[in-house]
């Protein structure tokens, strides 16, 4: 996670910029886009068991509001408890990591390097293939507090017919039905939360699958597709 303040001095080299960012753009007059997706949504089947995954690199941050730790704390809770969850992602089976490729590479040749979890099932080769197994995923943008910063990851799940357990984006409601995820901020531990969805799953399964049938995908469609990107850049480079 990068803060966006350290590109202010460029900003004066471009006639044209395009933001995610609706902050950015209210005060630069930057022209403001969807980061594109693809919108296929898909239900879950009801009688899949309840079951967690997390896909993820194990990185670090000095951004205020990353969520790279908080990714970091669910993997934790759950070694400690006795859920049906795993991972996925790159570096976790490290001990020590830097944010230099060059640190990284070094320290890995190093034999106490290691670490192991329990629930740590090494790299996704297909991301698809692989949450689609399981019915919630824990979905956490990079950062949280960003407005605006609504990334593949919600929609990989959504794709996929696994309920996305949502952190980002403060606006995520603006854009997605609130009965298409579970919404972290509602919970003030990740134990409640967990607790929660398994007392509740066939409630939150048939919210889930109503949202899908009635979702308006042409809307959607228009907000994040690729032809809605490439209409404005087009159109803001031909003015």
């Amino acid at each position: 996670v990068i803060d966006p303040s350290i590109f202010k001095k460029y900003y004066k080299y471009f006639t044209k910029v395009f933001t995610w960012n609706p902050k950015l753009a209210d005060e630069y007059g930057f022209s403001i886009f969807n980061i594109p997706n693809i919108i296929s949504f898909s239900s879950v089947l009801t009688n899949k068991p309840v079951s967690f995954v997390q896909l993820s690199s194990n990185k670090l941050s000095n951004y205020p509001s990353e969520n790279y730790s908080l990714r970091k704390d669910v993997i934790n809770f759950f070694e400690s408890e006795n859920y049906p969850f795993h991972f996925y992602g790159h570096n976790w089976d490290k001990r020590f990591i830097f944010n230099s490729r060059f640190f990284n590479r070094l320290i890995n040749l190093l034999p106490f390097n290691k670490k192991s979890y329990t629930n740590y099932y090494g790299i996704s080769i297909d991301k698809s293939s692989t949450i689609s197994k399981y019915k919630y995923c824990f979905c956490f943008e990079n950062s949280s507090g960003d407005f605006g910063y609504i990334t593949e990851k919600i929609f990989d799940c959504l794709n996929n017919g696994v309920i996305p357990i949502y952190f980002g984006a403060p606006d995520i409601n603006k854009y997605i039905d609130s009965d298409l995820f579970v919404d972290f901020r509602d919970f003030d531990s990740i134990q409640s939360l967990v607790k929660y969805i398994i007392q509740n799953d066939h409630i939150i399964v048939s919210r889930y699958n109503l949202a899908v049938a009635n979702c308006n995908y042409m809307e959607l469609q228009d907000c994040f597709s690729n032809n809605t990107f490439l209409d404005l850049v087009f159109n803001k480079y031909d003015k």
